[in-house]
């Protein structure tokens, strides 16, 4: 479902990359990443360079679904880390909150997450609004407007921006190992 790989966009020293040194940055780091063309990234269009949305589309797709399973997000925990996809066919907007857990009821926008620490966590893919109504901790990528209710916290410290292979903290590593 991610279109392309995550990746620093500036060295250590903050010099930005061009196009050409980051594909073979990219591509000495594993060989399946040198068909990766940048100049395909559409400026400021964070959740379009991201999400492939025909992979979005088809994997939220309600054909072949029995109607207990319809109009309902994936959800999984996968390292302790909840994921979420949810197509916009579940209204305008899906609502995140604590629970006991990684739930929603049938027909619902309504999205429970297990609190750790006191805050949910993980990562949510939304092709529309999310609006937070707890203390969230992970990466939420949407299509549409997030709304963080008031007080309730967003922050990520779940993920790094690292570029390892072997690192759980790494969001690039969590992407590579939920296929």
């Amino acid at each position: 479902m991610f279109n392309k790989i995550l990746a620093p966009l500036k060295r250590d020293d903050s010099t930005p990359y061009g196009n050409g040194e980051i594909q073979t940055e990219l591509s000495q780091i594993d060989s399946k990443y040198t068909f990766i063309n940048l100049s395909r990234y559409t400026s400021g269009d964070v959740y379009g360079n991201i999400i492939n949305e025909d992979a979005f589309n088809k994997f939220t797709s309600e054909e072949g679904k029995n109607p207990t399973e319809q109009k309902k997000a994936f959800l999984k925990t996968k390292d302790s880390k909840n994921i979420i996809v949810a197509h916009l066919g579940l209204g305008s907007k899906i609502i995140l909150r604590a629970g006991s857990s990684l739930n929603q009821d049938a027909g619902s926008n309504i999205i429970t997450i297990p609190e750790s620490g006191g805050y949910c966590n993980g990562v949510v893919i939304c092709d529309g609004d999310v609006e937070v109504d707890c203390n969230f901790n992970g990466i939420i990528l949407a299509d549409g407007i997030v709304t963080v209710k008031s007080g309730c916290e967003v922050k990520n410290d779940l993920f790094d921006s690292s570029i390892s292979t072997s690192d759980s903290k790494s969001f690039w590593y969590f992407v590579e190992t939920i296929k």
